[in-house]
């Protein structure tokens, strides 16, 4: 079976630690690709971030980024921004909270608390591309509705305490204006309410033609869960938490073991 559309989560699934692609699942991938299917990367990351990984890639993989906020589609680009009481929520609660904000643009990076060095290097690759340093200090509500129109979404980011990310998701998720994932224990990301990888992934399966018995999605987050109800080949990575193994319907290798090629290795054999 040739899937016609293919839709894959970058950090725990596509990379490694390093942000490296196995040559196994890049030769599959493209193979895929030159067969004429469409090959989405499917992220929380910003555009800019995503499309390098994109690039590096294939040149005809597109990208769905921030979560569901932004994606391609043919040659437009399709946006679904955080409002500004959204923006506004967030921003008081952390302060009041005293926890980092990062909100994101299609390529800058808005903070509300600490610089981006300060974060671990697996989080630092998701907040910035390489080469870019593009940053802005929101220090106020002047400054948030000052830049509110570049800004697409957000992530909350508590590196020591992730008890206080469970209050602030309680409060954020009774909200009317934005909706609340994780990509991982540390953080919590905010998206426009209604807005997630699968509603990218509905429109565009619309704008092709393609049902769900012809996509297959990869992931290993919690932000996954929603993209896997919408396809009907939901795979998780060997590496992802027993939570998102049980929502899938296949269970893969790892990224660190080529575990997208794997799967479709077995796919293609059906």
């Amino acid at each position: 079976m040739i899937p016609k559309m293919i839709f894959m989560d970058i950090d725990g699934t596509l990379v490694d630690a390093n942000m490296k692609i196995s040559a196994l699942d890049k030769d599959s991938i493209c193979q895929l690709i030159d067969q004429g299917t469409h090959v989405y990367l499917a992220t929380g990351r910003k555009y800019r971030a995503a499309k390098a990984v994109a690039k590096n890639l294939h040149s005809q993989v597109k990208v769905i980024a921030s979560n569901g906020c932004v994606y391609d589609c043919e040659q437009k680009l399709i946006k679904n921004p955080l409002n500004l009481e959204a923006l506004i929520e967030a921003f008081e609660i952390c302060q009041r909270k005293n926890v980092s904000l990062f909100f994101f643009g299609l390529s800058e990076t808005f903070y509300s608390k600490d610089l981006p060095d300060y974060f671990k290097n697996e989080d630092k690759g998701r907040l910035v591309s390489e080469g870019e340093r593009e940053f802005i200090k929101i220090s106020n509500l002047y400054d948030l509705q000052k830049f509110s129109n570049l800004i697409i979404n957000g992530i909350i980011i508590s590196e020591d305490n992730f008890e206080i990310l469970e209050e602030i998701k309680t409060e954020l998720e009774v909200s009317e204006n934005l909706s609340v994932s994780s990509s991982a224990i540390n953080n919590l990301e905010l998206t426009p309410k209604s807005v997630t990888k699968a509603t990218a992934i509905s429109a565009l399966q619309d704008y092709y033609g393609v049902n769900k018995e012809e996509t297959v999605a990869f992931g290993d987050g919690m932000n996954d869960l929603e993209m896997f109800g919408q396809v009907h080949y939901s795979v998780a990575m060997g590496n992802a938490s027993e939570l998102v193994k049980k929502e899938a319907t296949y269970e893969t290798l790892s990224n660190l073991d080529s575990g997208i090629s794997h799967f479709l290795k077995f796919l293609s054999s059906q």
